[in-house]
């Protein structure tokens, strides 16, 4: 068997052909490069592709270029996701014009409608209780689903648990 030859199989598909020059994997053996193509042939075919989900090109490579229409245009929620993680989850949420809906000690939640028939997104600001080796508190966005109504509720469901639930003594 000469070794220059691949064979990939996937949902009973079989093919045979030259070994790729370049295939990338994240930790889940997802195709996965954010920085050029995942997946990269001899003969110039190329794939992007970011966690497994595929990505035009344009915007593996040129991130910086990604806008807010780009983003409410694409249709595929996954592609979607993958470009509000490049744009900048907070950025998109200043940007594309979201919501502070509810705030309290535990959080900040935002609401932004988007133009798809596409249920809200609703995100929930939260500060990390530890300091990063540089002394500050690194911020995160998490989804939560859109029945949540207090930046509580919405950390409380992050942990599986109900509002009530979730009071915290310590954070470590």
């Amino acid at each position: 068997v000469d070794s220059t030859f691949g064979c990939f199989l996937s949902d009973g598909v079989s093919f045979i052909c030259d070994w790729p020059k370049r295939i990338l994997l994240d930790d889940q053996n997802r195709y996965h490069s954010t920085n050029g193509p995942a997946l990269q042939f001899a003969d110039g075919y190329s794939m992007y592709s970011i966690h497994g989900v595929q990505m035009a090109r344009e915007h593996v490579e040129r991130p910086h270029q990604i806008t807010v229409e780009m983003i409410k245009t694409q249709l595929s929620v996954e592609r979607r996701r993958v470009m509000i993680d490049l744009y900048g989850t907070a950025r998109y949420l200043q940007d594309a014009g979201a919501v502070l809906i509810h705030y309290d000690e535990t959080g900040e939640l935002y609401c932004l409608r988007i133009n798809h028939n596409d249920e809200p997104l609703i995100m929930v600001k939260v500060r990390n209780a530890t300091p990063e080796p540089d002394g500050t508190f690194r911020e995160y966005f998490l989804r939560v689903p859109p029945t949540v109504r207090t930046a509580r509720e919405a950390v409380a469901w992050t942990f599986g648990m109900k509002e009530w639930e979730y009071r915290p003594e310590i954070e470590t």
